[in-house]
């Protein structure tokens, strides 16, 4: 069996666009260099800032919020992304710099959430990207670098908390600054889809098919093991999702070809069984001490907060927000002050009001819908366990940085959208031109 497309997409030099090579040199150097949250933009930030305009102006991304290119018919989660950026960068930010001006918000934490806004529009900026190139290509580039940054991330991961503990633990807390490089989303779209993907390729009959599949399921173990010595319940709950629905999917379409991964699958739960009993137990025992991470409490305390400070605001803090910059003291971060939440909503709503929480939620939903609807329809229609692999891969970090994680900030997290995006386009577009091929 050949090689993983988005393999042979890249190793096709001459057909790569500078832009999409621009764009993979931007994700290579954010993945070995740089920090999903930085404290301070350092030279590979900048690098990394450099080689994405690079890839915007080749591309002609920058041309998506022209007024003569939103005349254009586009999907609908494009529309309302630009309603949300437009809302964005006028009311929010204006009580945010009013804000600063007095006092209570500083420039430089109007100037970070304006870096996470940037990456939640990529989507809309790198549609162009998508449009003019290949698309095909560019949807390959993405799985490529989301993969090389997962990996990358989790390695750095391990070989810090070597070098901190002197050997691999499994442990219930670890340094904020460890934890940050494992709670990105590509840690564990990488182990999602190298595992699923391999596992795939495990049911088949073919040597070299089962062989990519061996060594995509080695690589998967460096995420896994990641996700595992912190103790992230929610990757390994992802993980689980994943496994079953694959051998469910597996099992309904070729049964008989599920065997020989069940197979395997067991033996590695037999030899395994000790490290996964104490993983358990672990993951029970944290359960019992932090339960679910103070997230509601911190939902409390933002409403709090807007309470106490709601009469001295102009604008009503609970439909506006307390604009770009804002932030709170938070039970779930040892109850310091920061400019985050947990909660992708919570976020939106601290600093945006009901409205921007309503757009941006519904631009995600949207991008989500799009992703799902596409996947579904084309395994019924085809039975494609590869698209099914890839699109649980795509949602189920999305979802989990959505409602759980702070990551909802960071490039990665901007990436898996735009990651959403391109898949859920295509597969819509194919199906549109299967439609009307069927038509007489």
């Amino acid at each position: 069996m050949a090689p993983p497309k988005f393999v042979k997409s890249l190793i096709r030099h001459n057909t790569v666009p500078p832009s999409s090579l621009a764009f993979l040199l931007a994700c290579v150097i954010y993945a070995l260099s740089s920090r999903p949250t930085p404290e301070s933009l350092g030279e590979s930030e900048f690098a990394i800032m450099l080689a994405l305009a690079t890839t915007l102006c080749l591309s002609g991304g920058y041309h998506a919020l022209n007024p003569l290119h939103l005349q254009r018919p586009h999907a609908p989660w494009f529309h309302v992304g630009v309603g949300f950026i437009l809302f964005s960068l006028s009311l929010p930010l204006w009580i945010g710099l009013t804000s600063g001006a007095g006092g209570g918000i500083s420039i430089t934490a109007i100037l970070r959430d304006m870096i996470g806004l940037v990456f939640w529009i990529l989507p809309l900026l790198l549609l162009f990207s998508a449009k003019e190139n290949n698309h095909k290509i560019f949807q390959n580039t993405l799985i490529a670098a989301l993969l090389l940054i997962g990996i990358c991330f989790a390695s750095r991961f391990l070989w810090s908390l070597y070098q901190v503990t002197g050997g691999i633990f499994i442990a219930p807390a670890h340094p904020d600054i460890l934890l940050e490089l494992v709670n990105v989303p590509t840690v564990l779209f990488s182990a999602l889809y190298l595992m699923g993907m391999g596992l795939r390729n495990l049911s088949t009959h073919h040597w070299r098919s089962v062989a990519i599949g061996i060594g995509m399921i080695s690589l998967a173990t460096i995420p896994v093991a990641a996700g595992i010595c912190a103790l992230q319940r929610a990757n390994i709950g992802a993980l689980a999702i994943l496994t079953v629905g694959l051998f469910a999917m597996q099992f309904i379409i070729a049964p008989r070809r599920i065997l020989f991964s069940s197979l395997i699958c067991i033996l590695a739960l037999v030899i395994l069984w000790p490290y996964v009993t104490e993983t358990l137990t672990l993951m029970l025992e944290k359960t019992r001490l932090v339960g679910f991470n103070q997230r509601f409490e911190e939902a409390e305390a933002i409403f709090a907060h807007m309470d106490r400070l709601s009469p001295t605001m102009m604008f009503e803090p609970y439909l506006f927000g307390l604009g770009w910059g804002a932030g709170f003291t938070s039970p779930a971060s040892g109850f310091i002050e920061i400019t985050f939440t947990h909660n992708f909503f919570m976020t939106l709503w601290l600093k945006t009001g009901v409205l921007g929480m309503f757009l941006a939620g519904l631009y995600v939903w949207l991008i989500l819908k799009s992703l799902a609807g596409s996947i579904t329809g084309a395994i019924i229609k085809n039975k494609d366990i590869s698209l099914f692999v890839l699109g649980l891969a795509v949602f189920l970090p999305i979802l989990v940085n959505l409602f759980l994680y702070a990551n909802h900030k960071s490039f990665d997290f901007g990436l898996l959208l735009t990651l959403a995006a391109l898949v859920g386009h295509s597969q819509n577009k194919n199906s549109h031109k299967e439609n009307h091929q069927g038509e007489p």
